[in-house]
């Protein structure tokens, strides 16, 4: 996996603007949204339909599967409730 497309942007080598808006930019254009940095979860507007609010999905993040691991709101908003 390459670490300009990474999940937390934590794991960057150097967490500076350039490197995180690069990786922003990486990372939507494979059509991810979501991001991590550290616990703040970051959306970027898509301004097309994506796909990724189904039923299942949401059922997916509620149950803590492997799904639940990857940024989405829906992960976020699971982690608020079990807190």
């Amino acid at each position: 996996k390459e670490v300009e497309a990474a999940d937390d942007f934590l794991t960057l080598p150097n967490l500076d603007e350039p490197n995180i808006l690069h990786s922003l930019r990486v990372r939507y254009w494979k059509g991810v949204v979501y991001s991590y940095t550290g616990a703040i979860l970051l959306a970027v507007n898509p301004w097309r339909s994506v796909g990724i609010y189904s039923q299942d999905r949401l059922q997916a993040h509620c149950k803590g599967g492997e799904d639940a691991k990857e940024p989405h709101i829906f992960a976020t908003a699971a982690k608020a409730y079990r807190a």
